[in-house]
């Protein structure tokens, strides 16, 4: 075996240590992270104003308002924000206002000249009342106590940024059940950042922020010619400027509910809208720990593609080795690292044997290929923008 093959293998096996190293460190933090309660006491006084980015969501956005007139603390205003919709969202809104005369139901228009998330997002802001501002997604349903829970984690803690858990629901296929176990690993990662804060990471779909901070840091000042990533570089932004008042709420009571992909076709256009803004975050130790996920897959890759080239040869047996040993480590770490969090989301069934190596073999190649599409600055098409 020669020195080259030596070094391979020496790298492949650190990879996977790291790996390894990384998920149990996660897996301590989420251990360690407190639940926040909310109080039995008094309703939570700070007001609230929902913001909802809309975009061709008519068929969709009646579901969100409704779980968000059946609040347990109705917010002050709910803005939907109308991206330039081509499918008659506008009208949805009015017509839900005129349903519901005593909902606090705005619409807001997008003018000529701007457009996407974070343009409708800055613009519901720049008309929000309330000193709280909670955003979700046209495509979510939010749970009963959402608002509630959202503003006492404000007022109890003192947080400028609070991040929620979010999970898919109404999976029917095996595909749409890896989206939700994948998911859930990345709620996780968001939880554990945030709680040691090693990184920042959050999800618009459950995101609050005061309105003074959102303003405080620019808004979305110096990234809003990408068009994704409102909530991670908010989130990184508002780190630098107040980067002991970011809080993950950590409650399965708050989880906002979406659905997932449907189609692969769908699913990899999604994931590389997330993928492709990682090189731009400010948070370059983010950016090493995606990274290292991604070079594990390509390494794993490359060890069972030289077993196949060295076939019948003793160099084969060392790269099928490498590459068995990191299938192992990997899904030992995956496993160690998703239980607490199905659990947590009432969701244990994910877990079982069939379903979860089917999942670690899905997620192997999803990073592999999305991955490697986002580093090459792939572009993916969304709701007919690129």
């Amino acid at each position: 075996m020669s020195a080259l093959t030596i070094v391979w293998l020496a790298l492949s096996g650190a990879l996977s240590m790291g790996y390894a190293a990384l998920l149990w460190a996660c897996a301590r933090a989420w251990a360690q992270q407190p639940e926040v309660l909310p109080s039995q006491a008094t309703a939570p006084h700070v007001t609230v104003s929902v913001l909802v980015p809309a975009r061709d969501e008519a068929a969709r956005l009646p579901a969100l308002l409704e779980s968000l007139c059946a609040q347990d603390h109705l917010p002050l205003e709910v803005l939907v924000v109308d991206d330039h919709s081509r499918d008659g969202t506008a009208e949805v809104v009015r017509t839900f206002q005129a349903a519901h005369p005593g909902f606090p139901l705005r619409l807001v228009v997008l003018p000529e000249g701007r457009q996407g998330k974070k343009a409708a997002i800055e613009a519901g802001a720049e008309q929000a009342r309330g000193n709280l501002l909670a955003c979700t997604d046209a495509d979510c349903t939010v749970p009963s106590g959402w608002i509630r829970l959202l503003a006492e984690a404000h007022e109890q803690t003192g947080a400028v940024l609070i991040a929620g858990p979010v999970a898919f629901h109404g999976e029917k296929t095996a595909f749409e059940r890896f989206q939700t176990l994948d998911f859930f690993g990345m709620v996780g990662l968001a939880a554990a950042g945030l709680h040691r804060r090693w990184w920042r990471m959050a999800n618009g779909a459950n995101l609050a922020y005061t309105r003074e901070a959102f303003f405080a840091v620019g808004g979305f000042e110096g990234n809003r010619h990408l068009p994704s990533g409102d909530d991670m570089f908010l989130a990184q932004r508002m780190a630098q400027v107040f980067p002991e008042k970011l809080l993950f709420l950590k409650n399965a009571r708050a989880t906002v509910l979406t659905r997932p992909e449907t189609s692969l076709r769908g699913f990899v256009r999604q994931r590389i809208r997330w993928g492709g803004k990682s090189r731009h975050f400010p948070e370059k130790r983010l950016s090493a720990v995606l990274g290292i996920v991604w070079l594990l897959c390509w390494s794993i890759a490359a060890n069972a593609a030289a077993g196949l080239a060295y076939i019948g040869s003793p160099p084969a047996l060392f790269f099928f080795g490498a590459a068995i040993a990191q299938i192992t480590v990997k899904g030992i770490a995956d496993h160690r690292w998703l239980s607490p969090l199905a659990r947590f989301f009432g969701r244990p069934e994910l877990m079982r044997p069939g379903m979860f190596l089917y999942a670690s073999a899905a997620h192997w190649a999803y990073i592999l290929v999305v991955g490697t599409l986002s580093a090459l600055s792939v572009r993916a098409r969304w709701k007919g923008r690129k």
